[in-house]
């Protein structure tokens, strides 16, 4: 069974960012300045630049599928002869 596109990009931008409030519960229990905190940092980074793409495909998909009008409206100013 084929899921809605829509749904799996929710889905997914969920779980980035379930991932990333894990990574910064582990972040903000390791000690400062150690191998572990420096790595989970890093994760978080990265997730963190995943799950801003993720929203801008949502937000790309979502003005795509708006209904678009056209600049000018029939006539408009634009459109009238003298």
């Amino acid at each position: 069974m084929k899921r809605n596109s829509t749904v799996a990009r929710d889905t997914e931008t969920d779980a980035r960012l379930e991932l990333i409030k894990h990574l910064a519960q582990e972040v903000a229990a390791a000690p400062v300045n150690s191998r572990e905190h420096h790595a989970l940092s890093a994760a978080i980074r990265v997730e963190a630049g995943a799950y801003r793409k993720s929203l801008d495909t949502e937000q790309a998909a979502a003005t795509h599928d708006a209904d678009v009008r056209p600049a000018v409206e029939p006539g408009s100013l634009n459109t009238r002869r003298s």
